[in-house]
């Protein structure tokens, strides 16, 4: 009976190595996932405030170029009214010239 015996150690002793394996082998997978969780929560955050940066740089020029817009339309609408001003002597003398006839 001696060999049952150690046969039968044997296999609890291979049945607990086993156990050990895959408790070691669950701590290493939950590790990993861990990191990976870990990693991946970083790389959201960090792309989360690229975003915001590049939102808030858009945001600035859009502004800056809109300003740019108002500003060279102003600068438009004076020019135009400039050179309407400038017609108007001409313009109201040709329609009374019109009116009149003469």
């Amino acid at each position: 009976m001696p060999i049952f015996e150690s046969i039968r150690t044997a296999e609890e002793n291979a049945e607990r190595m086993r156990a050990k394996a895959h408790e070691d082998a669950k701590a290493v997978l939950d590790r990993a996932r861990a990191d990976a969780d870990a990693e991946a929560a970083r790389l959201r955050a960090e792309t989360d405030a690229r975003i915001e940066a590049i939102e808030a740089e858009s945001a600035r020029k859009a502004e800056a170029e809109a300003k740019r817009i108002v500003a060279d339309g102003k600068t438009a609408d004076a020019e135009t009214e400039k050179r309407a001003a400038k017609r108007t002597g001409r313009a109201l003398a040709a329609i009374m010239k019109k009116v009149t006839g003469a």
